[in-house]
């Protein structure tokens, strides 16, 4: 371990005690991760070998261009996924307890089972969830993803969930509230506006509101727009801190007419700030690799 990391274990141990009291409320996505394996050759019923690379397994997709073509896969683990319902599983693990509020199934999927235990309290407000199926190999991973069952998350799914008053108590407890994944739900953007009047706007304190969009780039310059004006809407109930990596920061940027970084921390600096300063919100946090 690191000294950067050794240094933050230490301080998280420290805080214990005070973390323990912290409420924080997340969502709202949740995927269904399937790590997968492509079968090279099987030699018995418990053996077998993979085919090592994302380049080879392209290679004879290729080849079987014009025909059918089948190849065996193992499935070694069904996962709890999702931006939110990684962001709270850690947040549980060093003391944070959250409650969560998300696209689980219902009845919530067994992948979630040991998530939900975690959390203070967990909600799933959709009967599907997101499913990923994750090729793994050794030079790197490819993912499929369905999300058709998001597509269905809406203001009306909202307003049914908010009549049991639980999300609404779970706020007005939060010192923060996260709302993740913006960029897979086509209807988000009205989601937001929904929960800033009927909740948000009701809170007798003004929390932190962290937001991760999820690279946006298959969005339209409208969708993109209109969000950052949700965006704005927000800060008016709540202290918005936006979460961005190197990419979605350069497509942001661009957006509002500046310059790519390139991963120059300099440029990615002045990047953060022209965004806060467009979007008039508390914080933008940009992260990379080596930033």
């Amino acid at each position: 371990m690191s000294d950067g990391l050794q240094e933050l274990a230490k301080r998280l141990q420290e805080k214990q005690p005070t973390l323990e009291q912290k409420r924080v409320v997340a969502g709202f996505d949740g995927f269904v991760d399937e790590l997968i394996e492509a079968v090279d050759q099987r030699q018995n019923e418990a053996e077998y070998t993979t085919i090592d690379s994302m380049k080879r397994f392209g290679e004879m997709i290729s080849a079987s261009s014009g025909r059918s073509s089948l190849n065996e896969i193992q499935i070694r683990s069904t996962d709890a996924g999702g931006c939110s319902v990684n962001l709270s599983d850690g947040l549980n693990h060093v003391g944070v307890k959250v409650d969560y509020f998300g696209t689980l199934g219902d009845p919530i999927h067994p992948a979630f089972n040991d998530f939900a235990k975690q959390c203070r309290s967990c909600h799933s407000w959709l009967d599907g969830h997101g499913l990923t199926l994750a090729l793994e190999f050794s030079d790197g991973k490819y993912m499929l993803a369905s999300m058709s069952d998001l597509h269905r998350f809406s203001t009306s799914v909202i307003e049914e969930q908010l009549a049991t008053g639980i999300f609404q108590e779970a706020c007005q407890a939060a010192e923060l509230i996260v709302m993740n994944n913006w960029t897979l739900y086509p209807h988000m953007t009205d989601c937001w506006a929904y929960l800033n009047k009927h909740v948000y706007s009701t809170l007798q304190q003004r929390p932190y509101m962290f937001i991760d969009l999820v690279n946006p780039s298959n969005r339209s310059r409208q969708d993109i727009f209109s969000m950052l004006e949700g965006m704005k809407q927000l800060q008016e109930h709540a202290n918005v801190i936006l979460g961005l990596n190197l990419n979605e920061s350069d497509v942001l940027a661009g957006l509002i007419g500046e310059s790519e970084a390139g991963g120059d921390p300099d440029a990615v600096r002045g990047q953060a700030q022209s965004l806060r300063e467009y979007l008039n919100i508390s914080e933008v946090v940009v992260h990379g690799v080596k930033i």
